[in-house]
């Protein structure tokens, strides 16, 4: 038994290591260019229906806030059962039109997923498909998208995930059995990217469990869960909710009837939901039902804003506030402000009669009781009177100012008696002098606006006195404080300039309320971006089109912003022509029922004439004979190739010569220019030149032959268009060399991950150095120090993340990583004297430190260079706490996770002539033929870790890599004594 259990903690132990490994390969969804194709069977089993709701309660969180979703309902494969239909529910989810109905309309559903997905392919976005049924429909519209989409983006960014055995066989079989030739599931798998995570129907490490991508269990038995989604204090997710179960009562009047169904009796099932967590990579947030409730279904925060909570809107240096929607009240056990409609009963006494037939919305505000109504009444500092801003009786608003500055206060005032009429403004909680005594003397009994400041001089009041300072745009609040007891405000303006009100004054304009019109959707599908045209030619303008809150009631086309075409219906089909050649932008603009206007993104196209015959410009990428130049200079001739039939090169260079080229460069980007050339004379160098430029050179040795080529290579950044190269020609005295043609190569990015251990790590508390095996890092205490090599690095860095493991120490608080200025300290020699200085912050994380939990803090890549990288971490707040150090052990030491881009031919073959490997595939020696004395040597695994470096000493031939696994590696040569300057990048198959 002891036996049995340390095999299957063994295979745990292998399974998590194996997973580690992938979860660093896998994608993930990118919110400002991905789409959520989110697909649901809903036949025959109800669970799709709560799955339905789950995902639209996670949308409505901040998690996901700005996720492009796009629905998809009836997504079935040959399983038989009942459809049930929950089109309400989608509408929530998705919102209107966004969404599409495959068994009731397969073609059409076919067609708009489609025109979703072409557009987020073309725009370099990936596609992600929750295969919450099977990939019948997957299969059908891939084969529509390949019709305008090249397969292996299609291939590369489609990326399906599936979590269900059930869902795979159903596909091509009508029973849960595996079909002999499953010729639908291996179609997606094969044309597209294809994970298949473990089954949300049980908790991680249960059945269904099919590697290396664990998932939670979402579903329970227990009736809590849809009793506390059905009372939510979420009205987003209460709606959402209340309509699944609507929906599943209708299917089954009398209840979910099946004993194998966790929704019999109450219960809940949204496994269908594990994809969506996987994902958006909701992790440790959500990772049981739990969680996933308090989260995304019963919380308060993080989702769907309180309609009441609106703010007033400044526009143009004016904003109007109806006195009656304040944001809140303090200080109020003597006095309050009463909201009075004609209908509202008041504390006593309140001797003034009902005003709100003449307020400006029906309501307005009182403050009481009104114990002091004319001058001979009792007056009780601090309760019925204060001339003391923020002293009783404090009513709050919320204001969004688009312009900062000086506002002069009105406020339109009913005052009856000699002692209600007078209160005191301020900003932000402060109270200022030009805020304070604000007085009302003249248009007794009756609506008055008025904005005066009492003063010992004057003391109804002094003009343009009452102001406030405004100190940035944004949301401010604005307060009011009782002066004297029974004053009553209706309304009260804030304005730049000196400008009393009339009659009811502005209207108030309210926005983040969550419940604004939000815009239509719209991108251009048809024709796509660069695409060219002859004159008089049919040009398509399609284009989709959707509201998320109501319906869209037109999309209009205009090219060059001049409107060529008007759509009212689904779908936005039409097309022009154009007579004129030249280059044009075409835009779409939908409207909706609101009238809330988005313009899409341009699509640029080009309208030629071949009547007029094209200019004989040579290829860039391409290959071009020498001989082929516009224009020549000095001595330069074409001659006869010896040993060839028809060949030419140019001959008899001199020094100053050169031959002009019109080429036309298909893309920005960098190119490998390989020179084919040979020297019996002086030898020197070619540059290549763009406008005036020199943009890269070239050396030719003298290899003692006129006729014997070789390729000499040299690496140039070129912007796209039709442009005239310079070859010019460089040396000493008498002929130069031969040259017989040019290759240019488009250099692809390749995308690398390096894994780096820290090459010194320590902390310091005060002035002590700690070298242990652990680093403690304590608020204004202890600060820890990581130093990291990062010569390996060759390119451009796109992510960088530093993951430590919390050891030892448990802790909480906001931790930060920053810079240091500077690589001249050592873990046995760090000391306050030579620490880095603390140069930018890098990254930070705010979060509890458990013990053994792995922490990740992504830094800011745009400062991250050089051979070395020094990090101090410091806590800006919390508990202190530790974690493991290289000398550690037992624990994984802190990492920093490296991603980056380099320049690279497509076969890794960048092969420098002077250096040669064999064999390859090789099973333990590599031989090494060339110069190699003093170059080093790394090997990198197809995850991008460093496994081997050896820096190859006079006559060394060969490295022994028996250590090695069997695999595929790269293997970068590194020019001696430059540890950034890769000469050669070659992949080798270990056996």
């Amino acid at each position: 038994m002891k036996l049995t259990k340390l095999n299957i903690l063994i295979a745990f132990c292998i399974f998590g290591f194996v997973s580690n490994m992938l979860a660093q390969n896998r994608p993930f969804f990118n919110k400002n260019k991905d789409i959520l194709i989110a697909q649901f069977d809903s036949k025959p089993d109800p669970d799709d229906i709560h799955a339905q709701a789950a995902l639209g309660s996670m949308l409505a969180h901040s998690d996901l806030d700005g996720v492009n979703a796009f629905g998809v309902a009836g997504a079935y494969g040959r399983q038989g059962g009942q459809f049930i239909d929950s089109d309400q529910l989608f509408e929530m989810v998705f919102g209107t039109g966004n969404w599409t109905d495959a068994d009731a309309d397969r073609s059409g559903s076919i067609k708009r997923i489609a025109n979703k997905v072409i557009p987020i392919l073309n725009g370099g976005g990936k596609v992600w498909v929750q295969e919450a049924g099977q990939s019948n429909i997957t299969r059908d519209w891939v084969i529509e998208v390949q019709k305008s989409v090249n397969n292996n983006v299609v291939k590369n960014n489609v990326i399906v995930v599936q979590h269900s055995e059930w869902n795979q066989n159903l596909a091509d079989n009508t029973s849960n059995s595996p079909a002999s030739n499953p010729v639908v599931l291996n179609f997606v798998r094969n044309n597209t990217t294809y994970f298949y995570i473990d089954d949300g129907n049980a908790p991680f490490g249960g059945f269904g469990d099919h590697g290396p991508w664990g998932t939670p269990e979402y579903r329970s038995r227990d009736q809590k869960w849809l009793n506390q989604a059905l009372s939510s204090p979420n009205n987003k997710a209460k709606q959402l909710w209340t309509e699944a179960e609507r929906v599943i009562a209708i299917r089954y009047p009398n209840g979910v009837p099946y004993d194998w169904s966790f929704m019999k009796n109450g219960g809940l099932d949204y496994s269908d939901c594990v994809e969506n967590w996987w994902i958006f990579n909701i992790g440790n947030k959500a990772d049981s039902v739990d969680k996933f409730w308090n989260r995304y279904v019963v919380n308060t925060t993080g989702s769907n804003p309180d309609p009441d909570q609106c703010v007033a809107l400044e526009q143009n240096g004016v904003v109007a506030v109806e006195a009656e929607h304040f944001d809140s009240q303090s200080k109020t056990n003597d006095r309050k402000w009463y909201a009075q409609d004609g209908n509202t009963a008041t504390p006593s006494p309140d001797p003034d009669p009902d005003h709100s037939s003449g307020a400006s919305s029906g309501g307005y505000l009182e403050i009481l009781p009104d114990t002091r109504v004319t001058h001979g009444d009792p007056l009780v500092n601090g309760v019925s009177f204060s001339n003391t801003p923020g002293q009783v009786a404090i009513i709050n608003y919320k204001v969004k100012f688009t312009t900062p500055g000086k506002y002069f206060v009105w406020v339109r005032a009913h005052s009856t008696g000699s002692e209600d009429n007078g209160i005191h403004v301020g900003i932000d909680g402060n109270w200022p002098a030009s805020g304070a005594r604000m007085q009302w003397c003249a248009g007794k009994n009756q609506w008055t606006w008025e904005s005066k400041q009492r003063t010992n001089a004057n003391h109804c009041g002094e003009a343009e006195k009452i102001y406030i300072n405004v100190p940035s745009a944004g949301v401010h609040t604005i307060s009011f404080s009782m002066r004297e007891d029974g004053f009553e405000i209706d309304k009260f303006v804030l304005s730049k300039s000196y400008t009393k009100p009339t009659g009811n004054g502005p209207d108030e304009v309210l926005v983040d309320c969550g419940d604004e019109n939000k815009p239509p959707q719209v991108s251009i599908t048809s024709p796509a971006n660069g695409a060219s045209f002859q004159i008089g030619q049919t040009i398509p303008l399609v284009a989709n089109a959707s509201d998320t809150d109501g319906t869209v009631s037109k999309v209009e086309f205009f090219i060059n912003n001049n409107l060529t075409a008007t759509e009212q219906a689904a779908p936005y089909d039409t097309s022009t022509t154009i007579t004129n050649p030249g280059n044009y932008a075409i835009t779409a603009k939908a409207t909706d029922n609101n009238g809330a206007v988005t313009t899409s993104q341009s699509v640029n196209i080009t309208i030629k004439d071949d009547s007029v015959p094209p200019t004989d410009a040579i290829d860039i990428p391409g290959s071009f004979e020498a001989e082929n130049f516009e224009i020549k200079s000095g001595s330069v001739r074409i001659e006869n190739t010896p040993g060839t039939t028809a060949g030419k090169n140019l001959g008899f260079i001199v020094n100053g010569d050169f031959v002009d080229y019109a080429v036309n460069v298909e893309s920005s980007s960098e190119y490998t220019f390989d020179v084919y050339a040979s020297s019996n004379g002086a030898g020197g160098k070619v540059d290549i030149v763009e406008s005036g430029t020199v943009v890269g050179s070239i050396d030719i040795p003298v290899t003692g032959q006129w006729h014997s080529y070789k390729k000499y290579s040299t690496t140039v950044s070129l912007s796209s268009g039709e442009k005239v190269l310079r070859l010019s020609f460089n040396g000493g005295s008498g002929y130069l060399y031969n040259i017989d043609k040019v290759v240019a190569t488009k250099i692809q990015s390749v995308e690398q991950t390096a894994t780096l251990s820290p090459i010194h790590d320590a902390y310091l508390q005060g002035s002590t150095r700690y070298n242990v095996d652990m680093l403690r890092i304590e608020q204004n205490k202890r600060s820890g120090y990581l130093m990291f090599d990062l010569s390996s690095i060759n390119g451009t860095i796109t992510q960088a993340d530093l993951k430590f493991t919390v050891y030892s120490d448990a802790g909480n608080g906001n931790v930060s990583v920053s810079k240091g200025n500077s690589n001249n300290w050592t873990e046995t020699n760090l000391s306050n004297s030579n620490k880095p200085g603390k140069g930018v912050q890098l990254g930070s994380l705010n979060a509890n430190f458990p013990v053994g939990s792995t922490k990740t803090i992504p830094l800011k890549t745009a400062q991250i260079s050089g051979n070395k990288l020094s990090l101090i971490i410091d806590a800006l707040s919390g508990n202190d706490f530790a974690f493991a150090s290289k000398e550690n052990g037992s624990v994984t030491q802190a990492q920093l996770v490296i991603t980056y881009d380099t320049n690279r031919n497509a076969s890794l073959d960048n092969v420098n002539d002077n250096i040669t490997f064999y064999p390859n595939p090789v099973v333990d020696i590599i031989n090494i033929s060339g110069e190699t004395a003093g170059k080093t040597i790394k090997m990198y695994n197809t995850i991008g870790v460093l496994v081997k470096e050896v820096v190859l000493q006079e006559s060394q031939n060969t490295i022994d890599i028996s250590d090695l696994s069997s695999g595929i590696y790269i293997v970068n040569i590194l020019e001696a004594g430059k540890t950034n300057n890769i000469l050669s990048a070659k992949k080798v198959l270990k056996r």
